[in-house]
């Protein structure tokens, strides 16, 4: 029974982290990545947008790893005569994932390992026919053991 006990409690590897990063136009808050036995879940922060008002014709928004998408939305060709707000997008999209952690593929053994790498990004074209780039680094803390 002691060693049941032992090998439930210190086998076991769950790792919980918060993020969260800020540049002129960005603010992203609390944002949460469980890696367990059983699931994995990435939980979207909130999203500040303070920049000036952008409507886009196409936008490739999400969360990256390195060069690895976690989590994005897009869409090519947008209505170009009326386009969508950008802030309406980032603040009303939910950025979320649950996956099984058995042959996880968003956070596999070898993303985890880059997990320092997170960062929020926007891509894409306004509807004046202009080209937009944004890319927030985020700060991951290991909040577990």
């Amino acid at each position: 029974l002691l060693v049941l006990i032992y090998h439930i409690n210190y086998t076991k590897n769950i790792n919980v982290y918060s993020f969260g990063g800020y540049n002129d136009e960005f603010t992203v808050l609390d944002g949460t990545i469980y890696i367990g036995n059983d699931i994995n879940r990435f939980s979207s922060p909130n999203i500040i947008y303070s920049g000036s008002k952008i409507v886009l014709s196409e936008y490739t928004i999400g969360y990256y790893i390195g060069d690895n998408a976690l989590v994005v939305v897009s869409n090519k060709n947008i209505d170009e005569l009326n386009g969508v707000n950008m802030k309406d997008i980032i603040e009303n999209t939910e950025f979320s994932f649950t996956e099984t952690h058995k042959n996880a593929d968003k956070f596999s053994k070898s993303k985890v390992k880059e997990i320092n790498n997170l960062y929020f990004r926007v891509e894409g074209k306004t509807s004046d026919g202009g080209e937009i780039s944004l890319k927030v680094p985020l700060e991951v803390t290991k909040i577990s053991k």
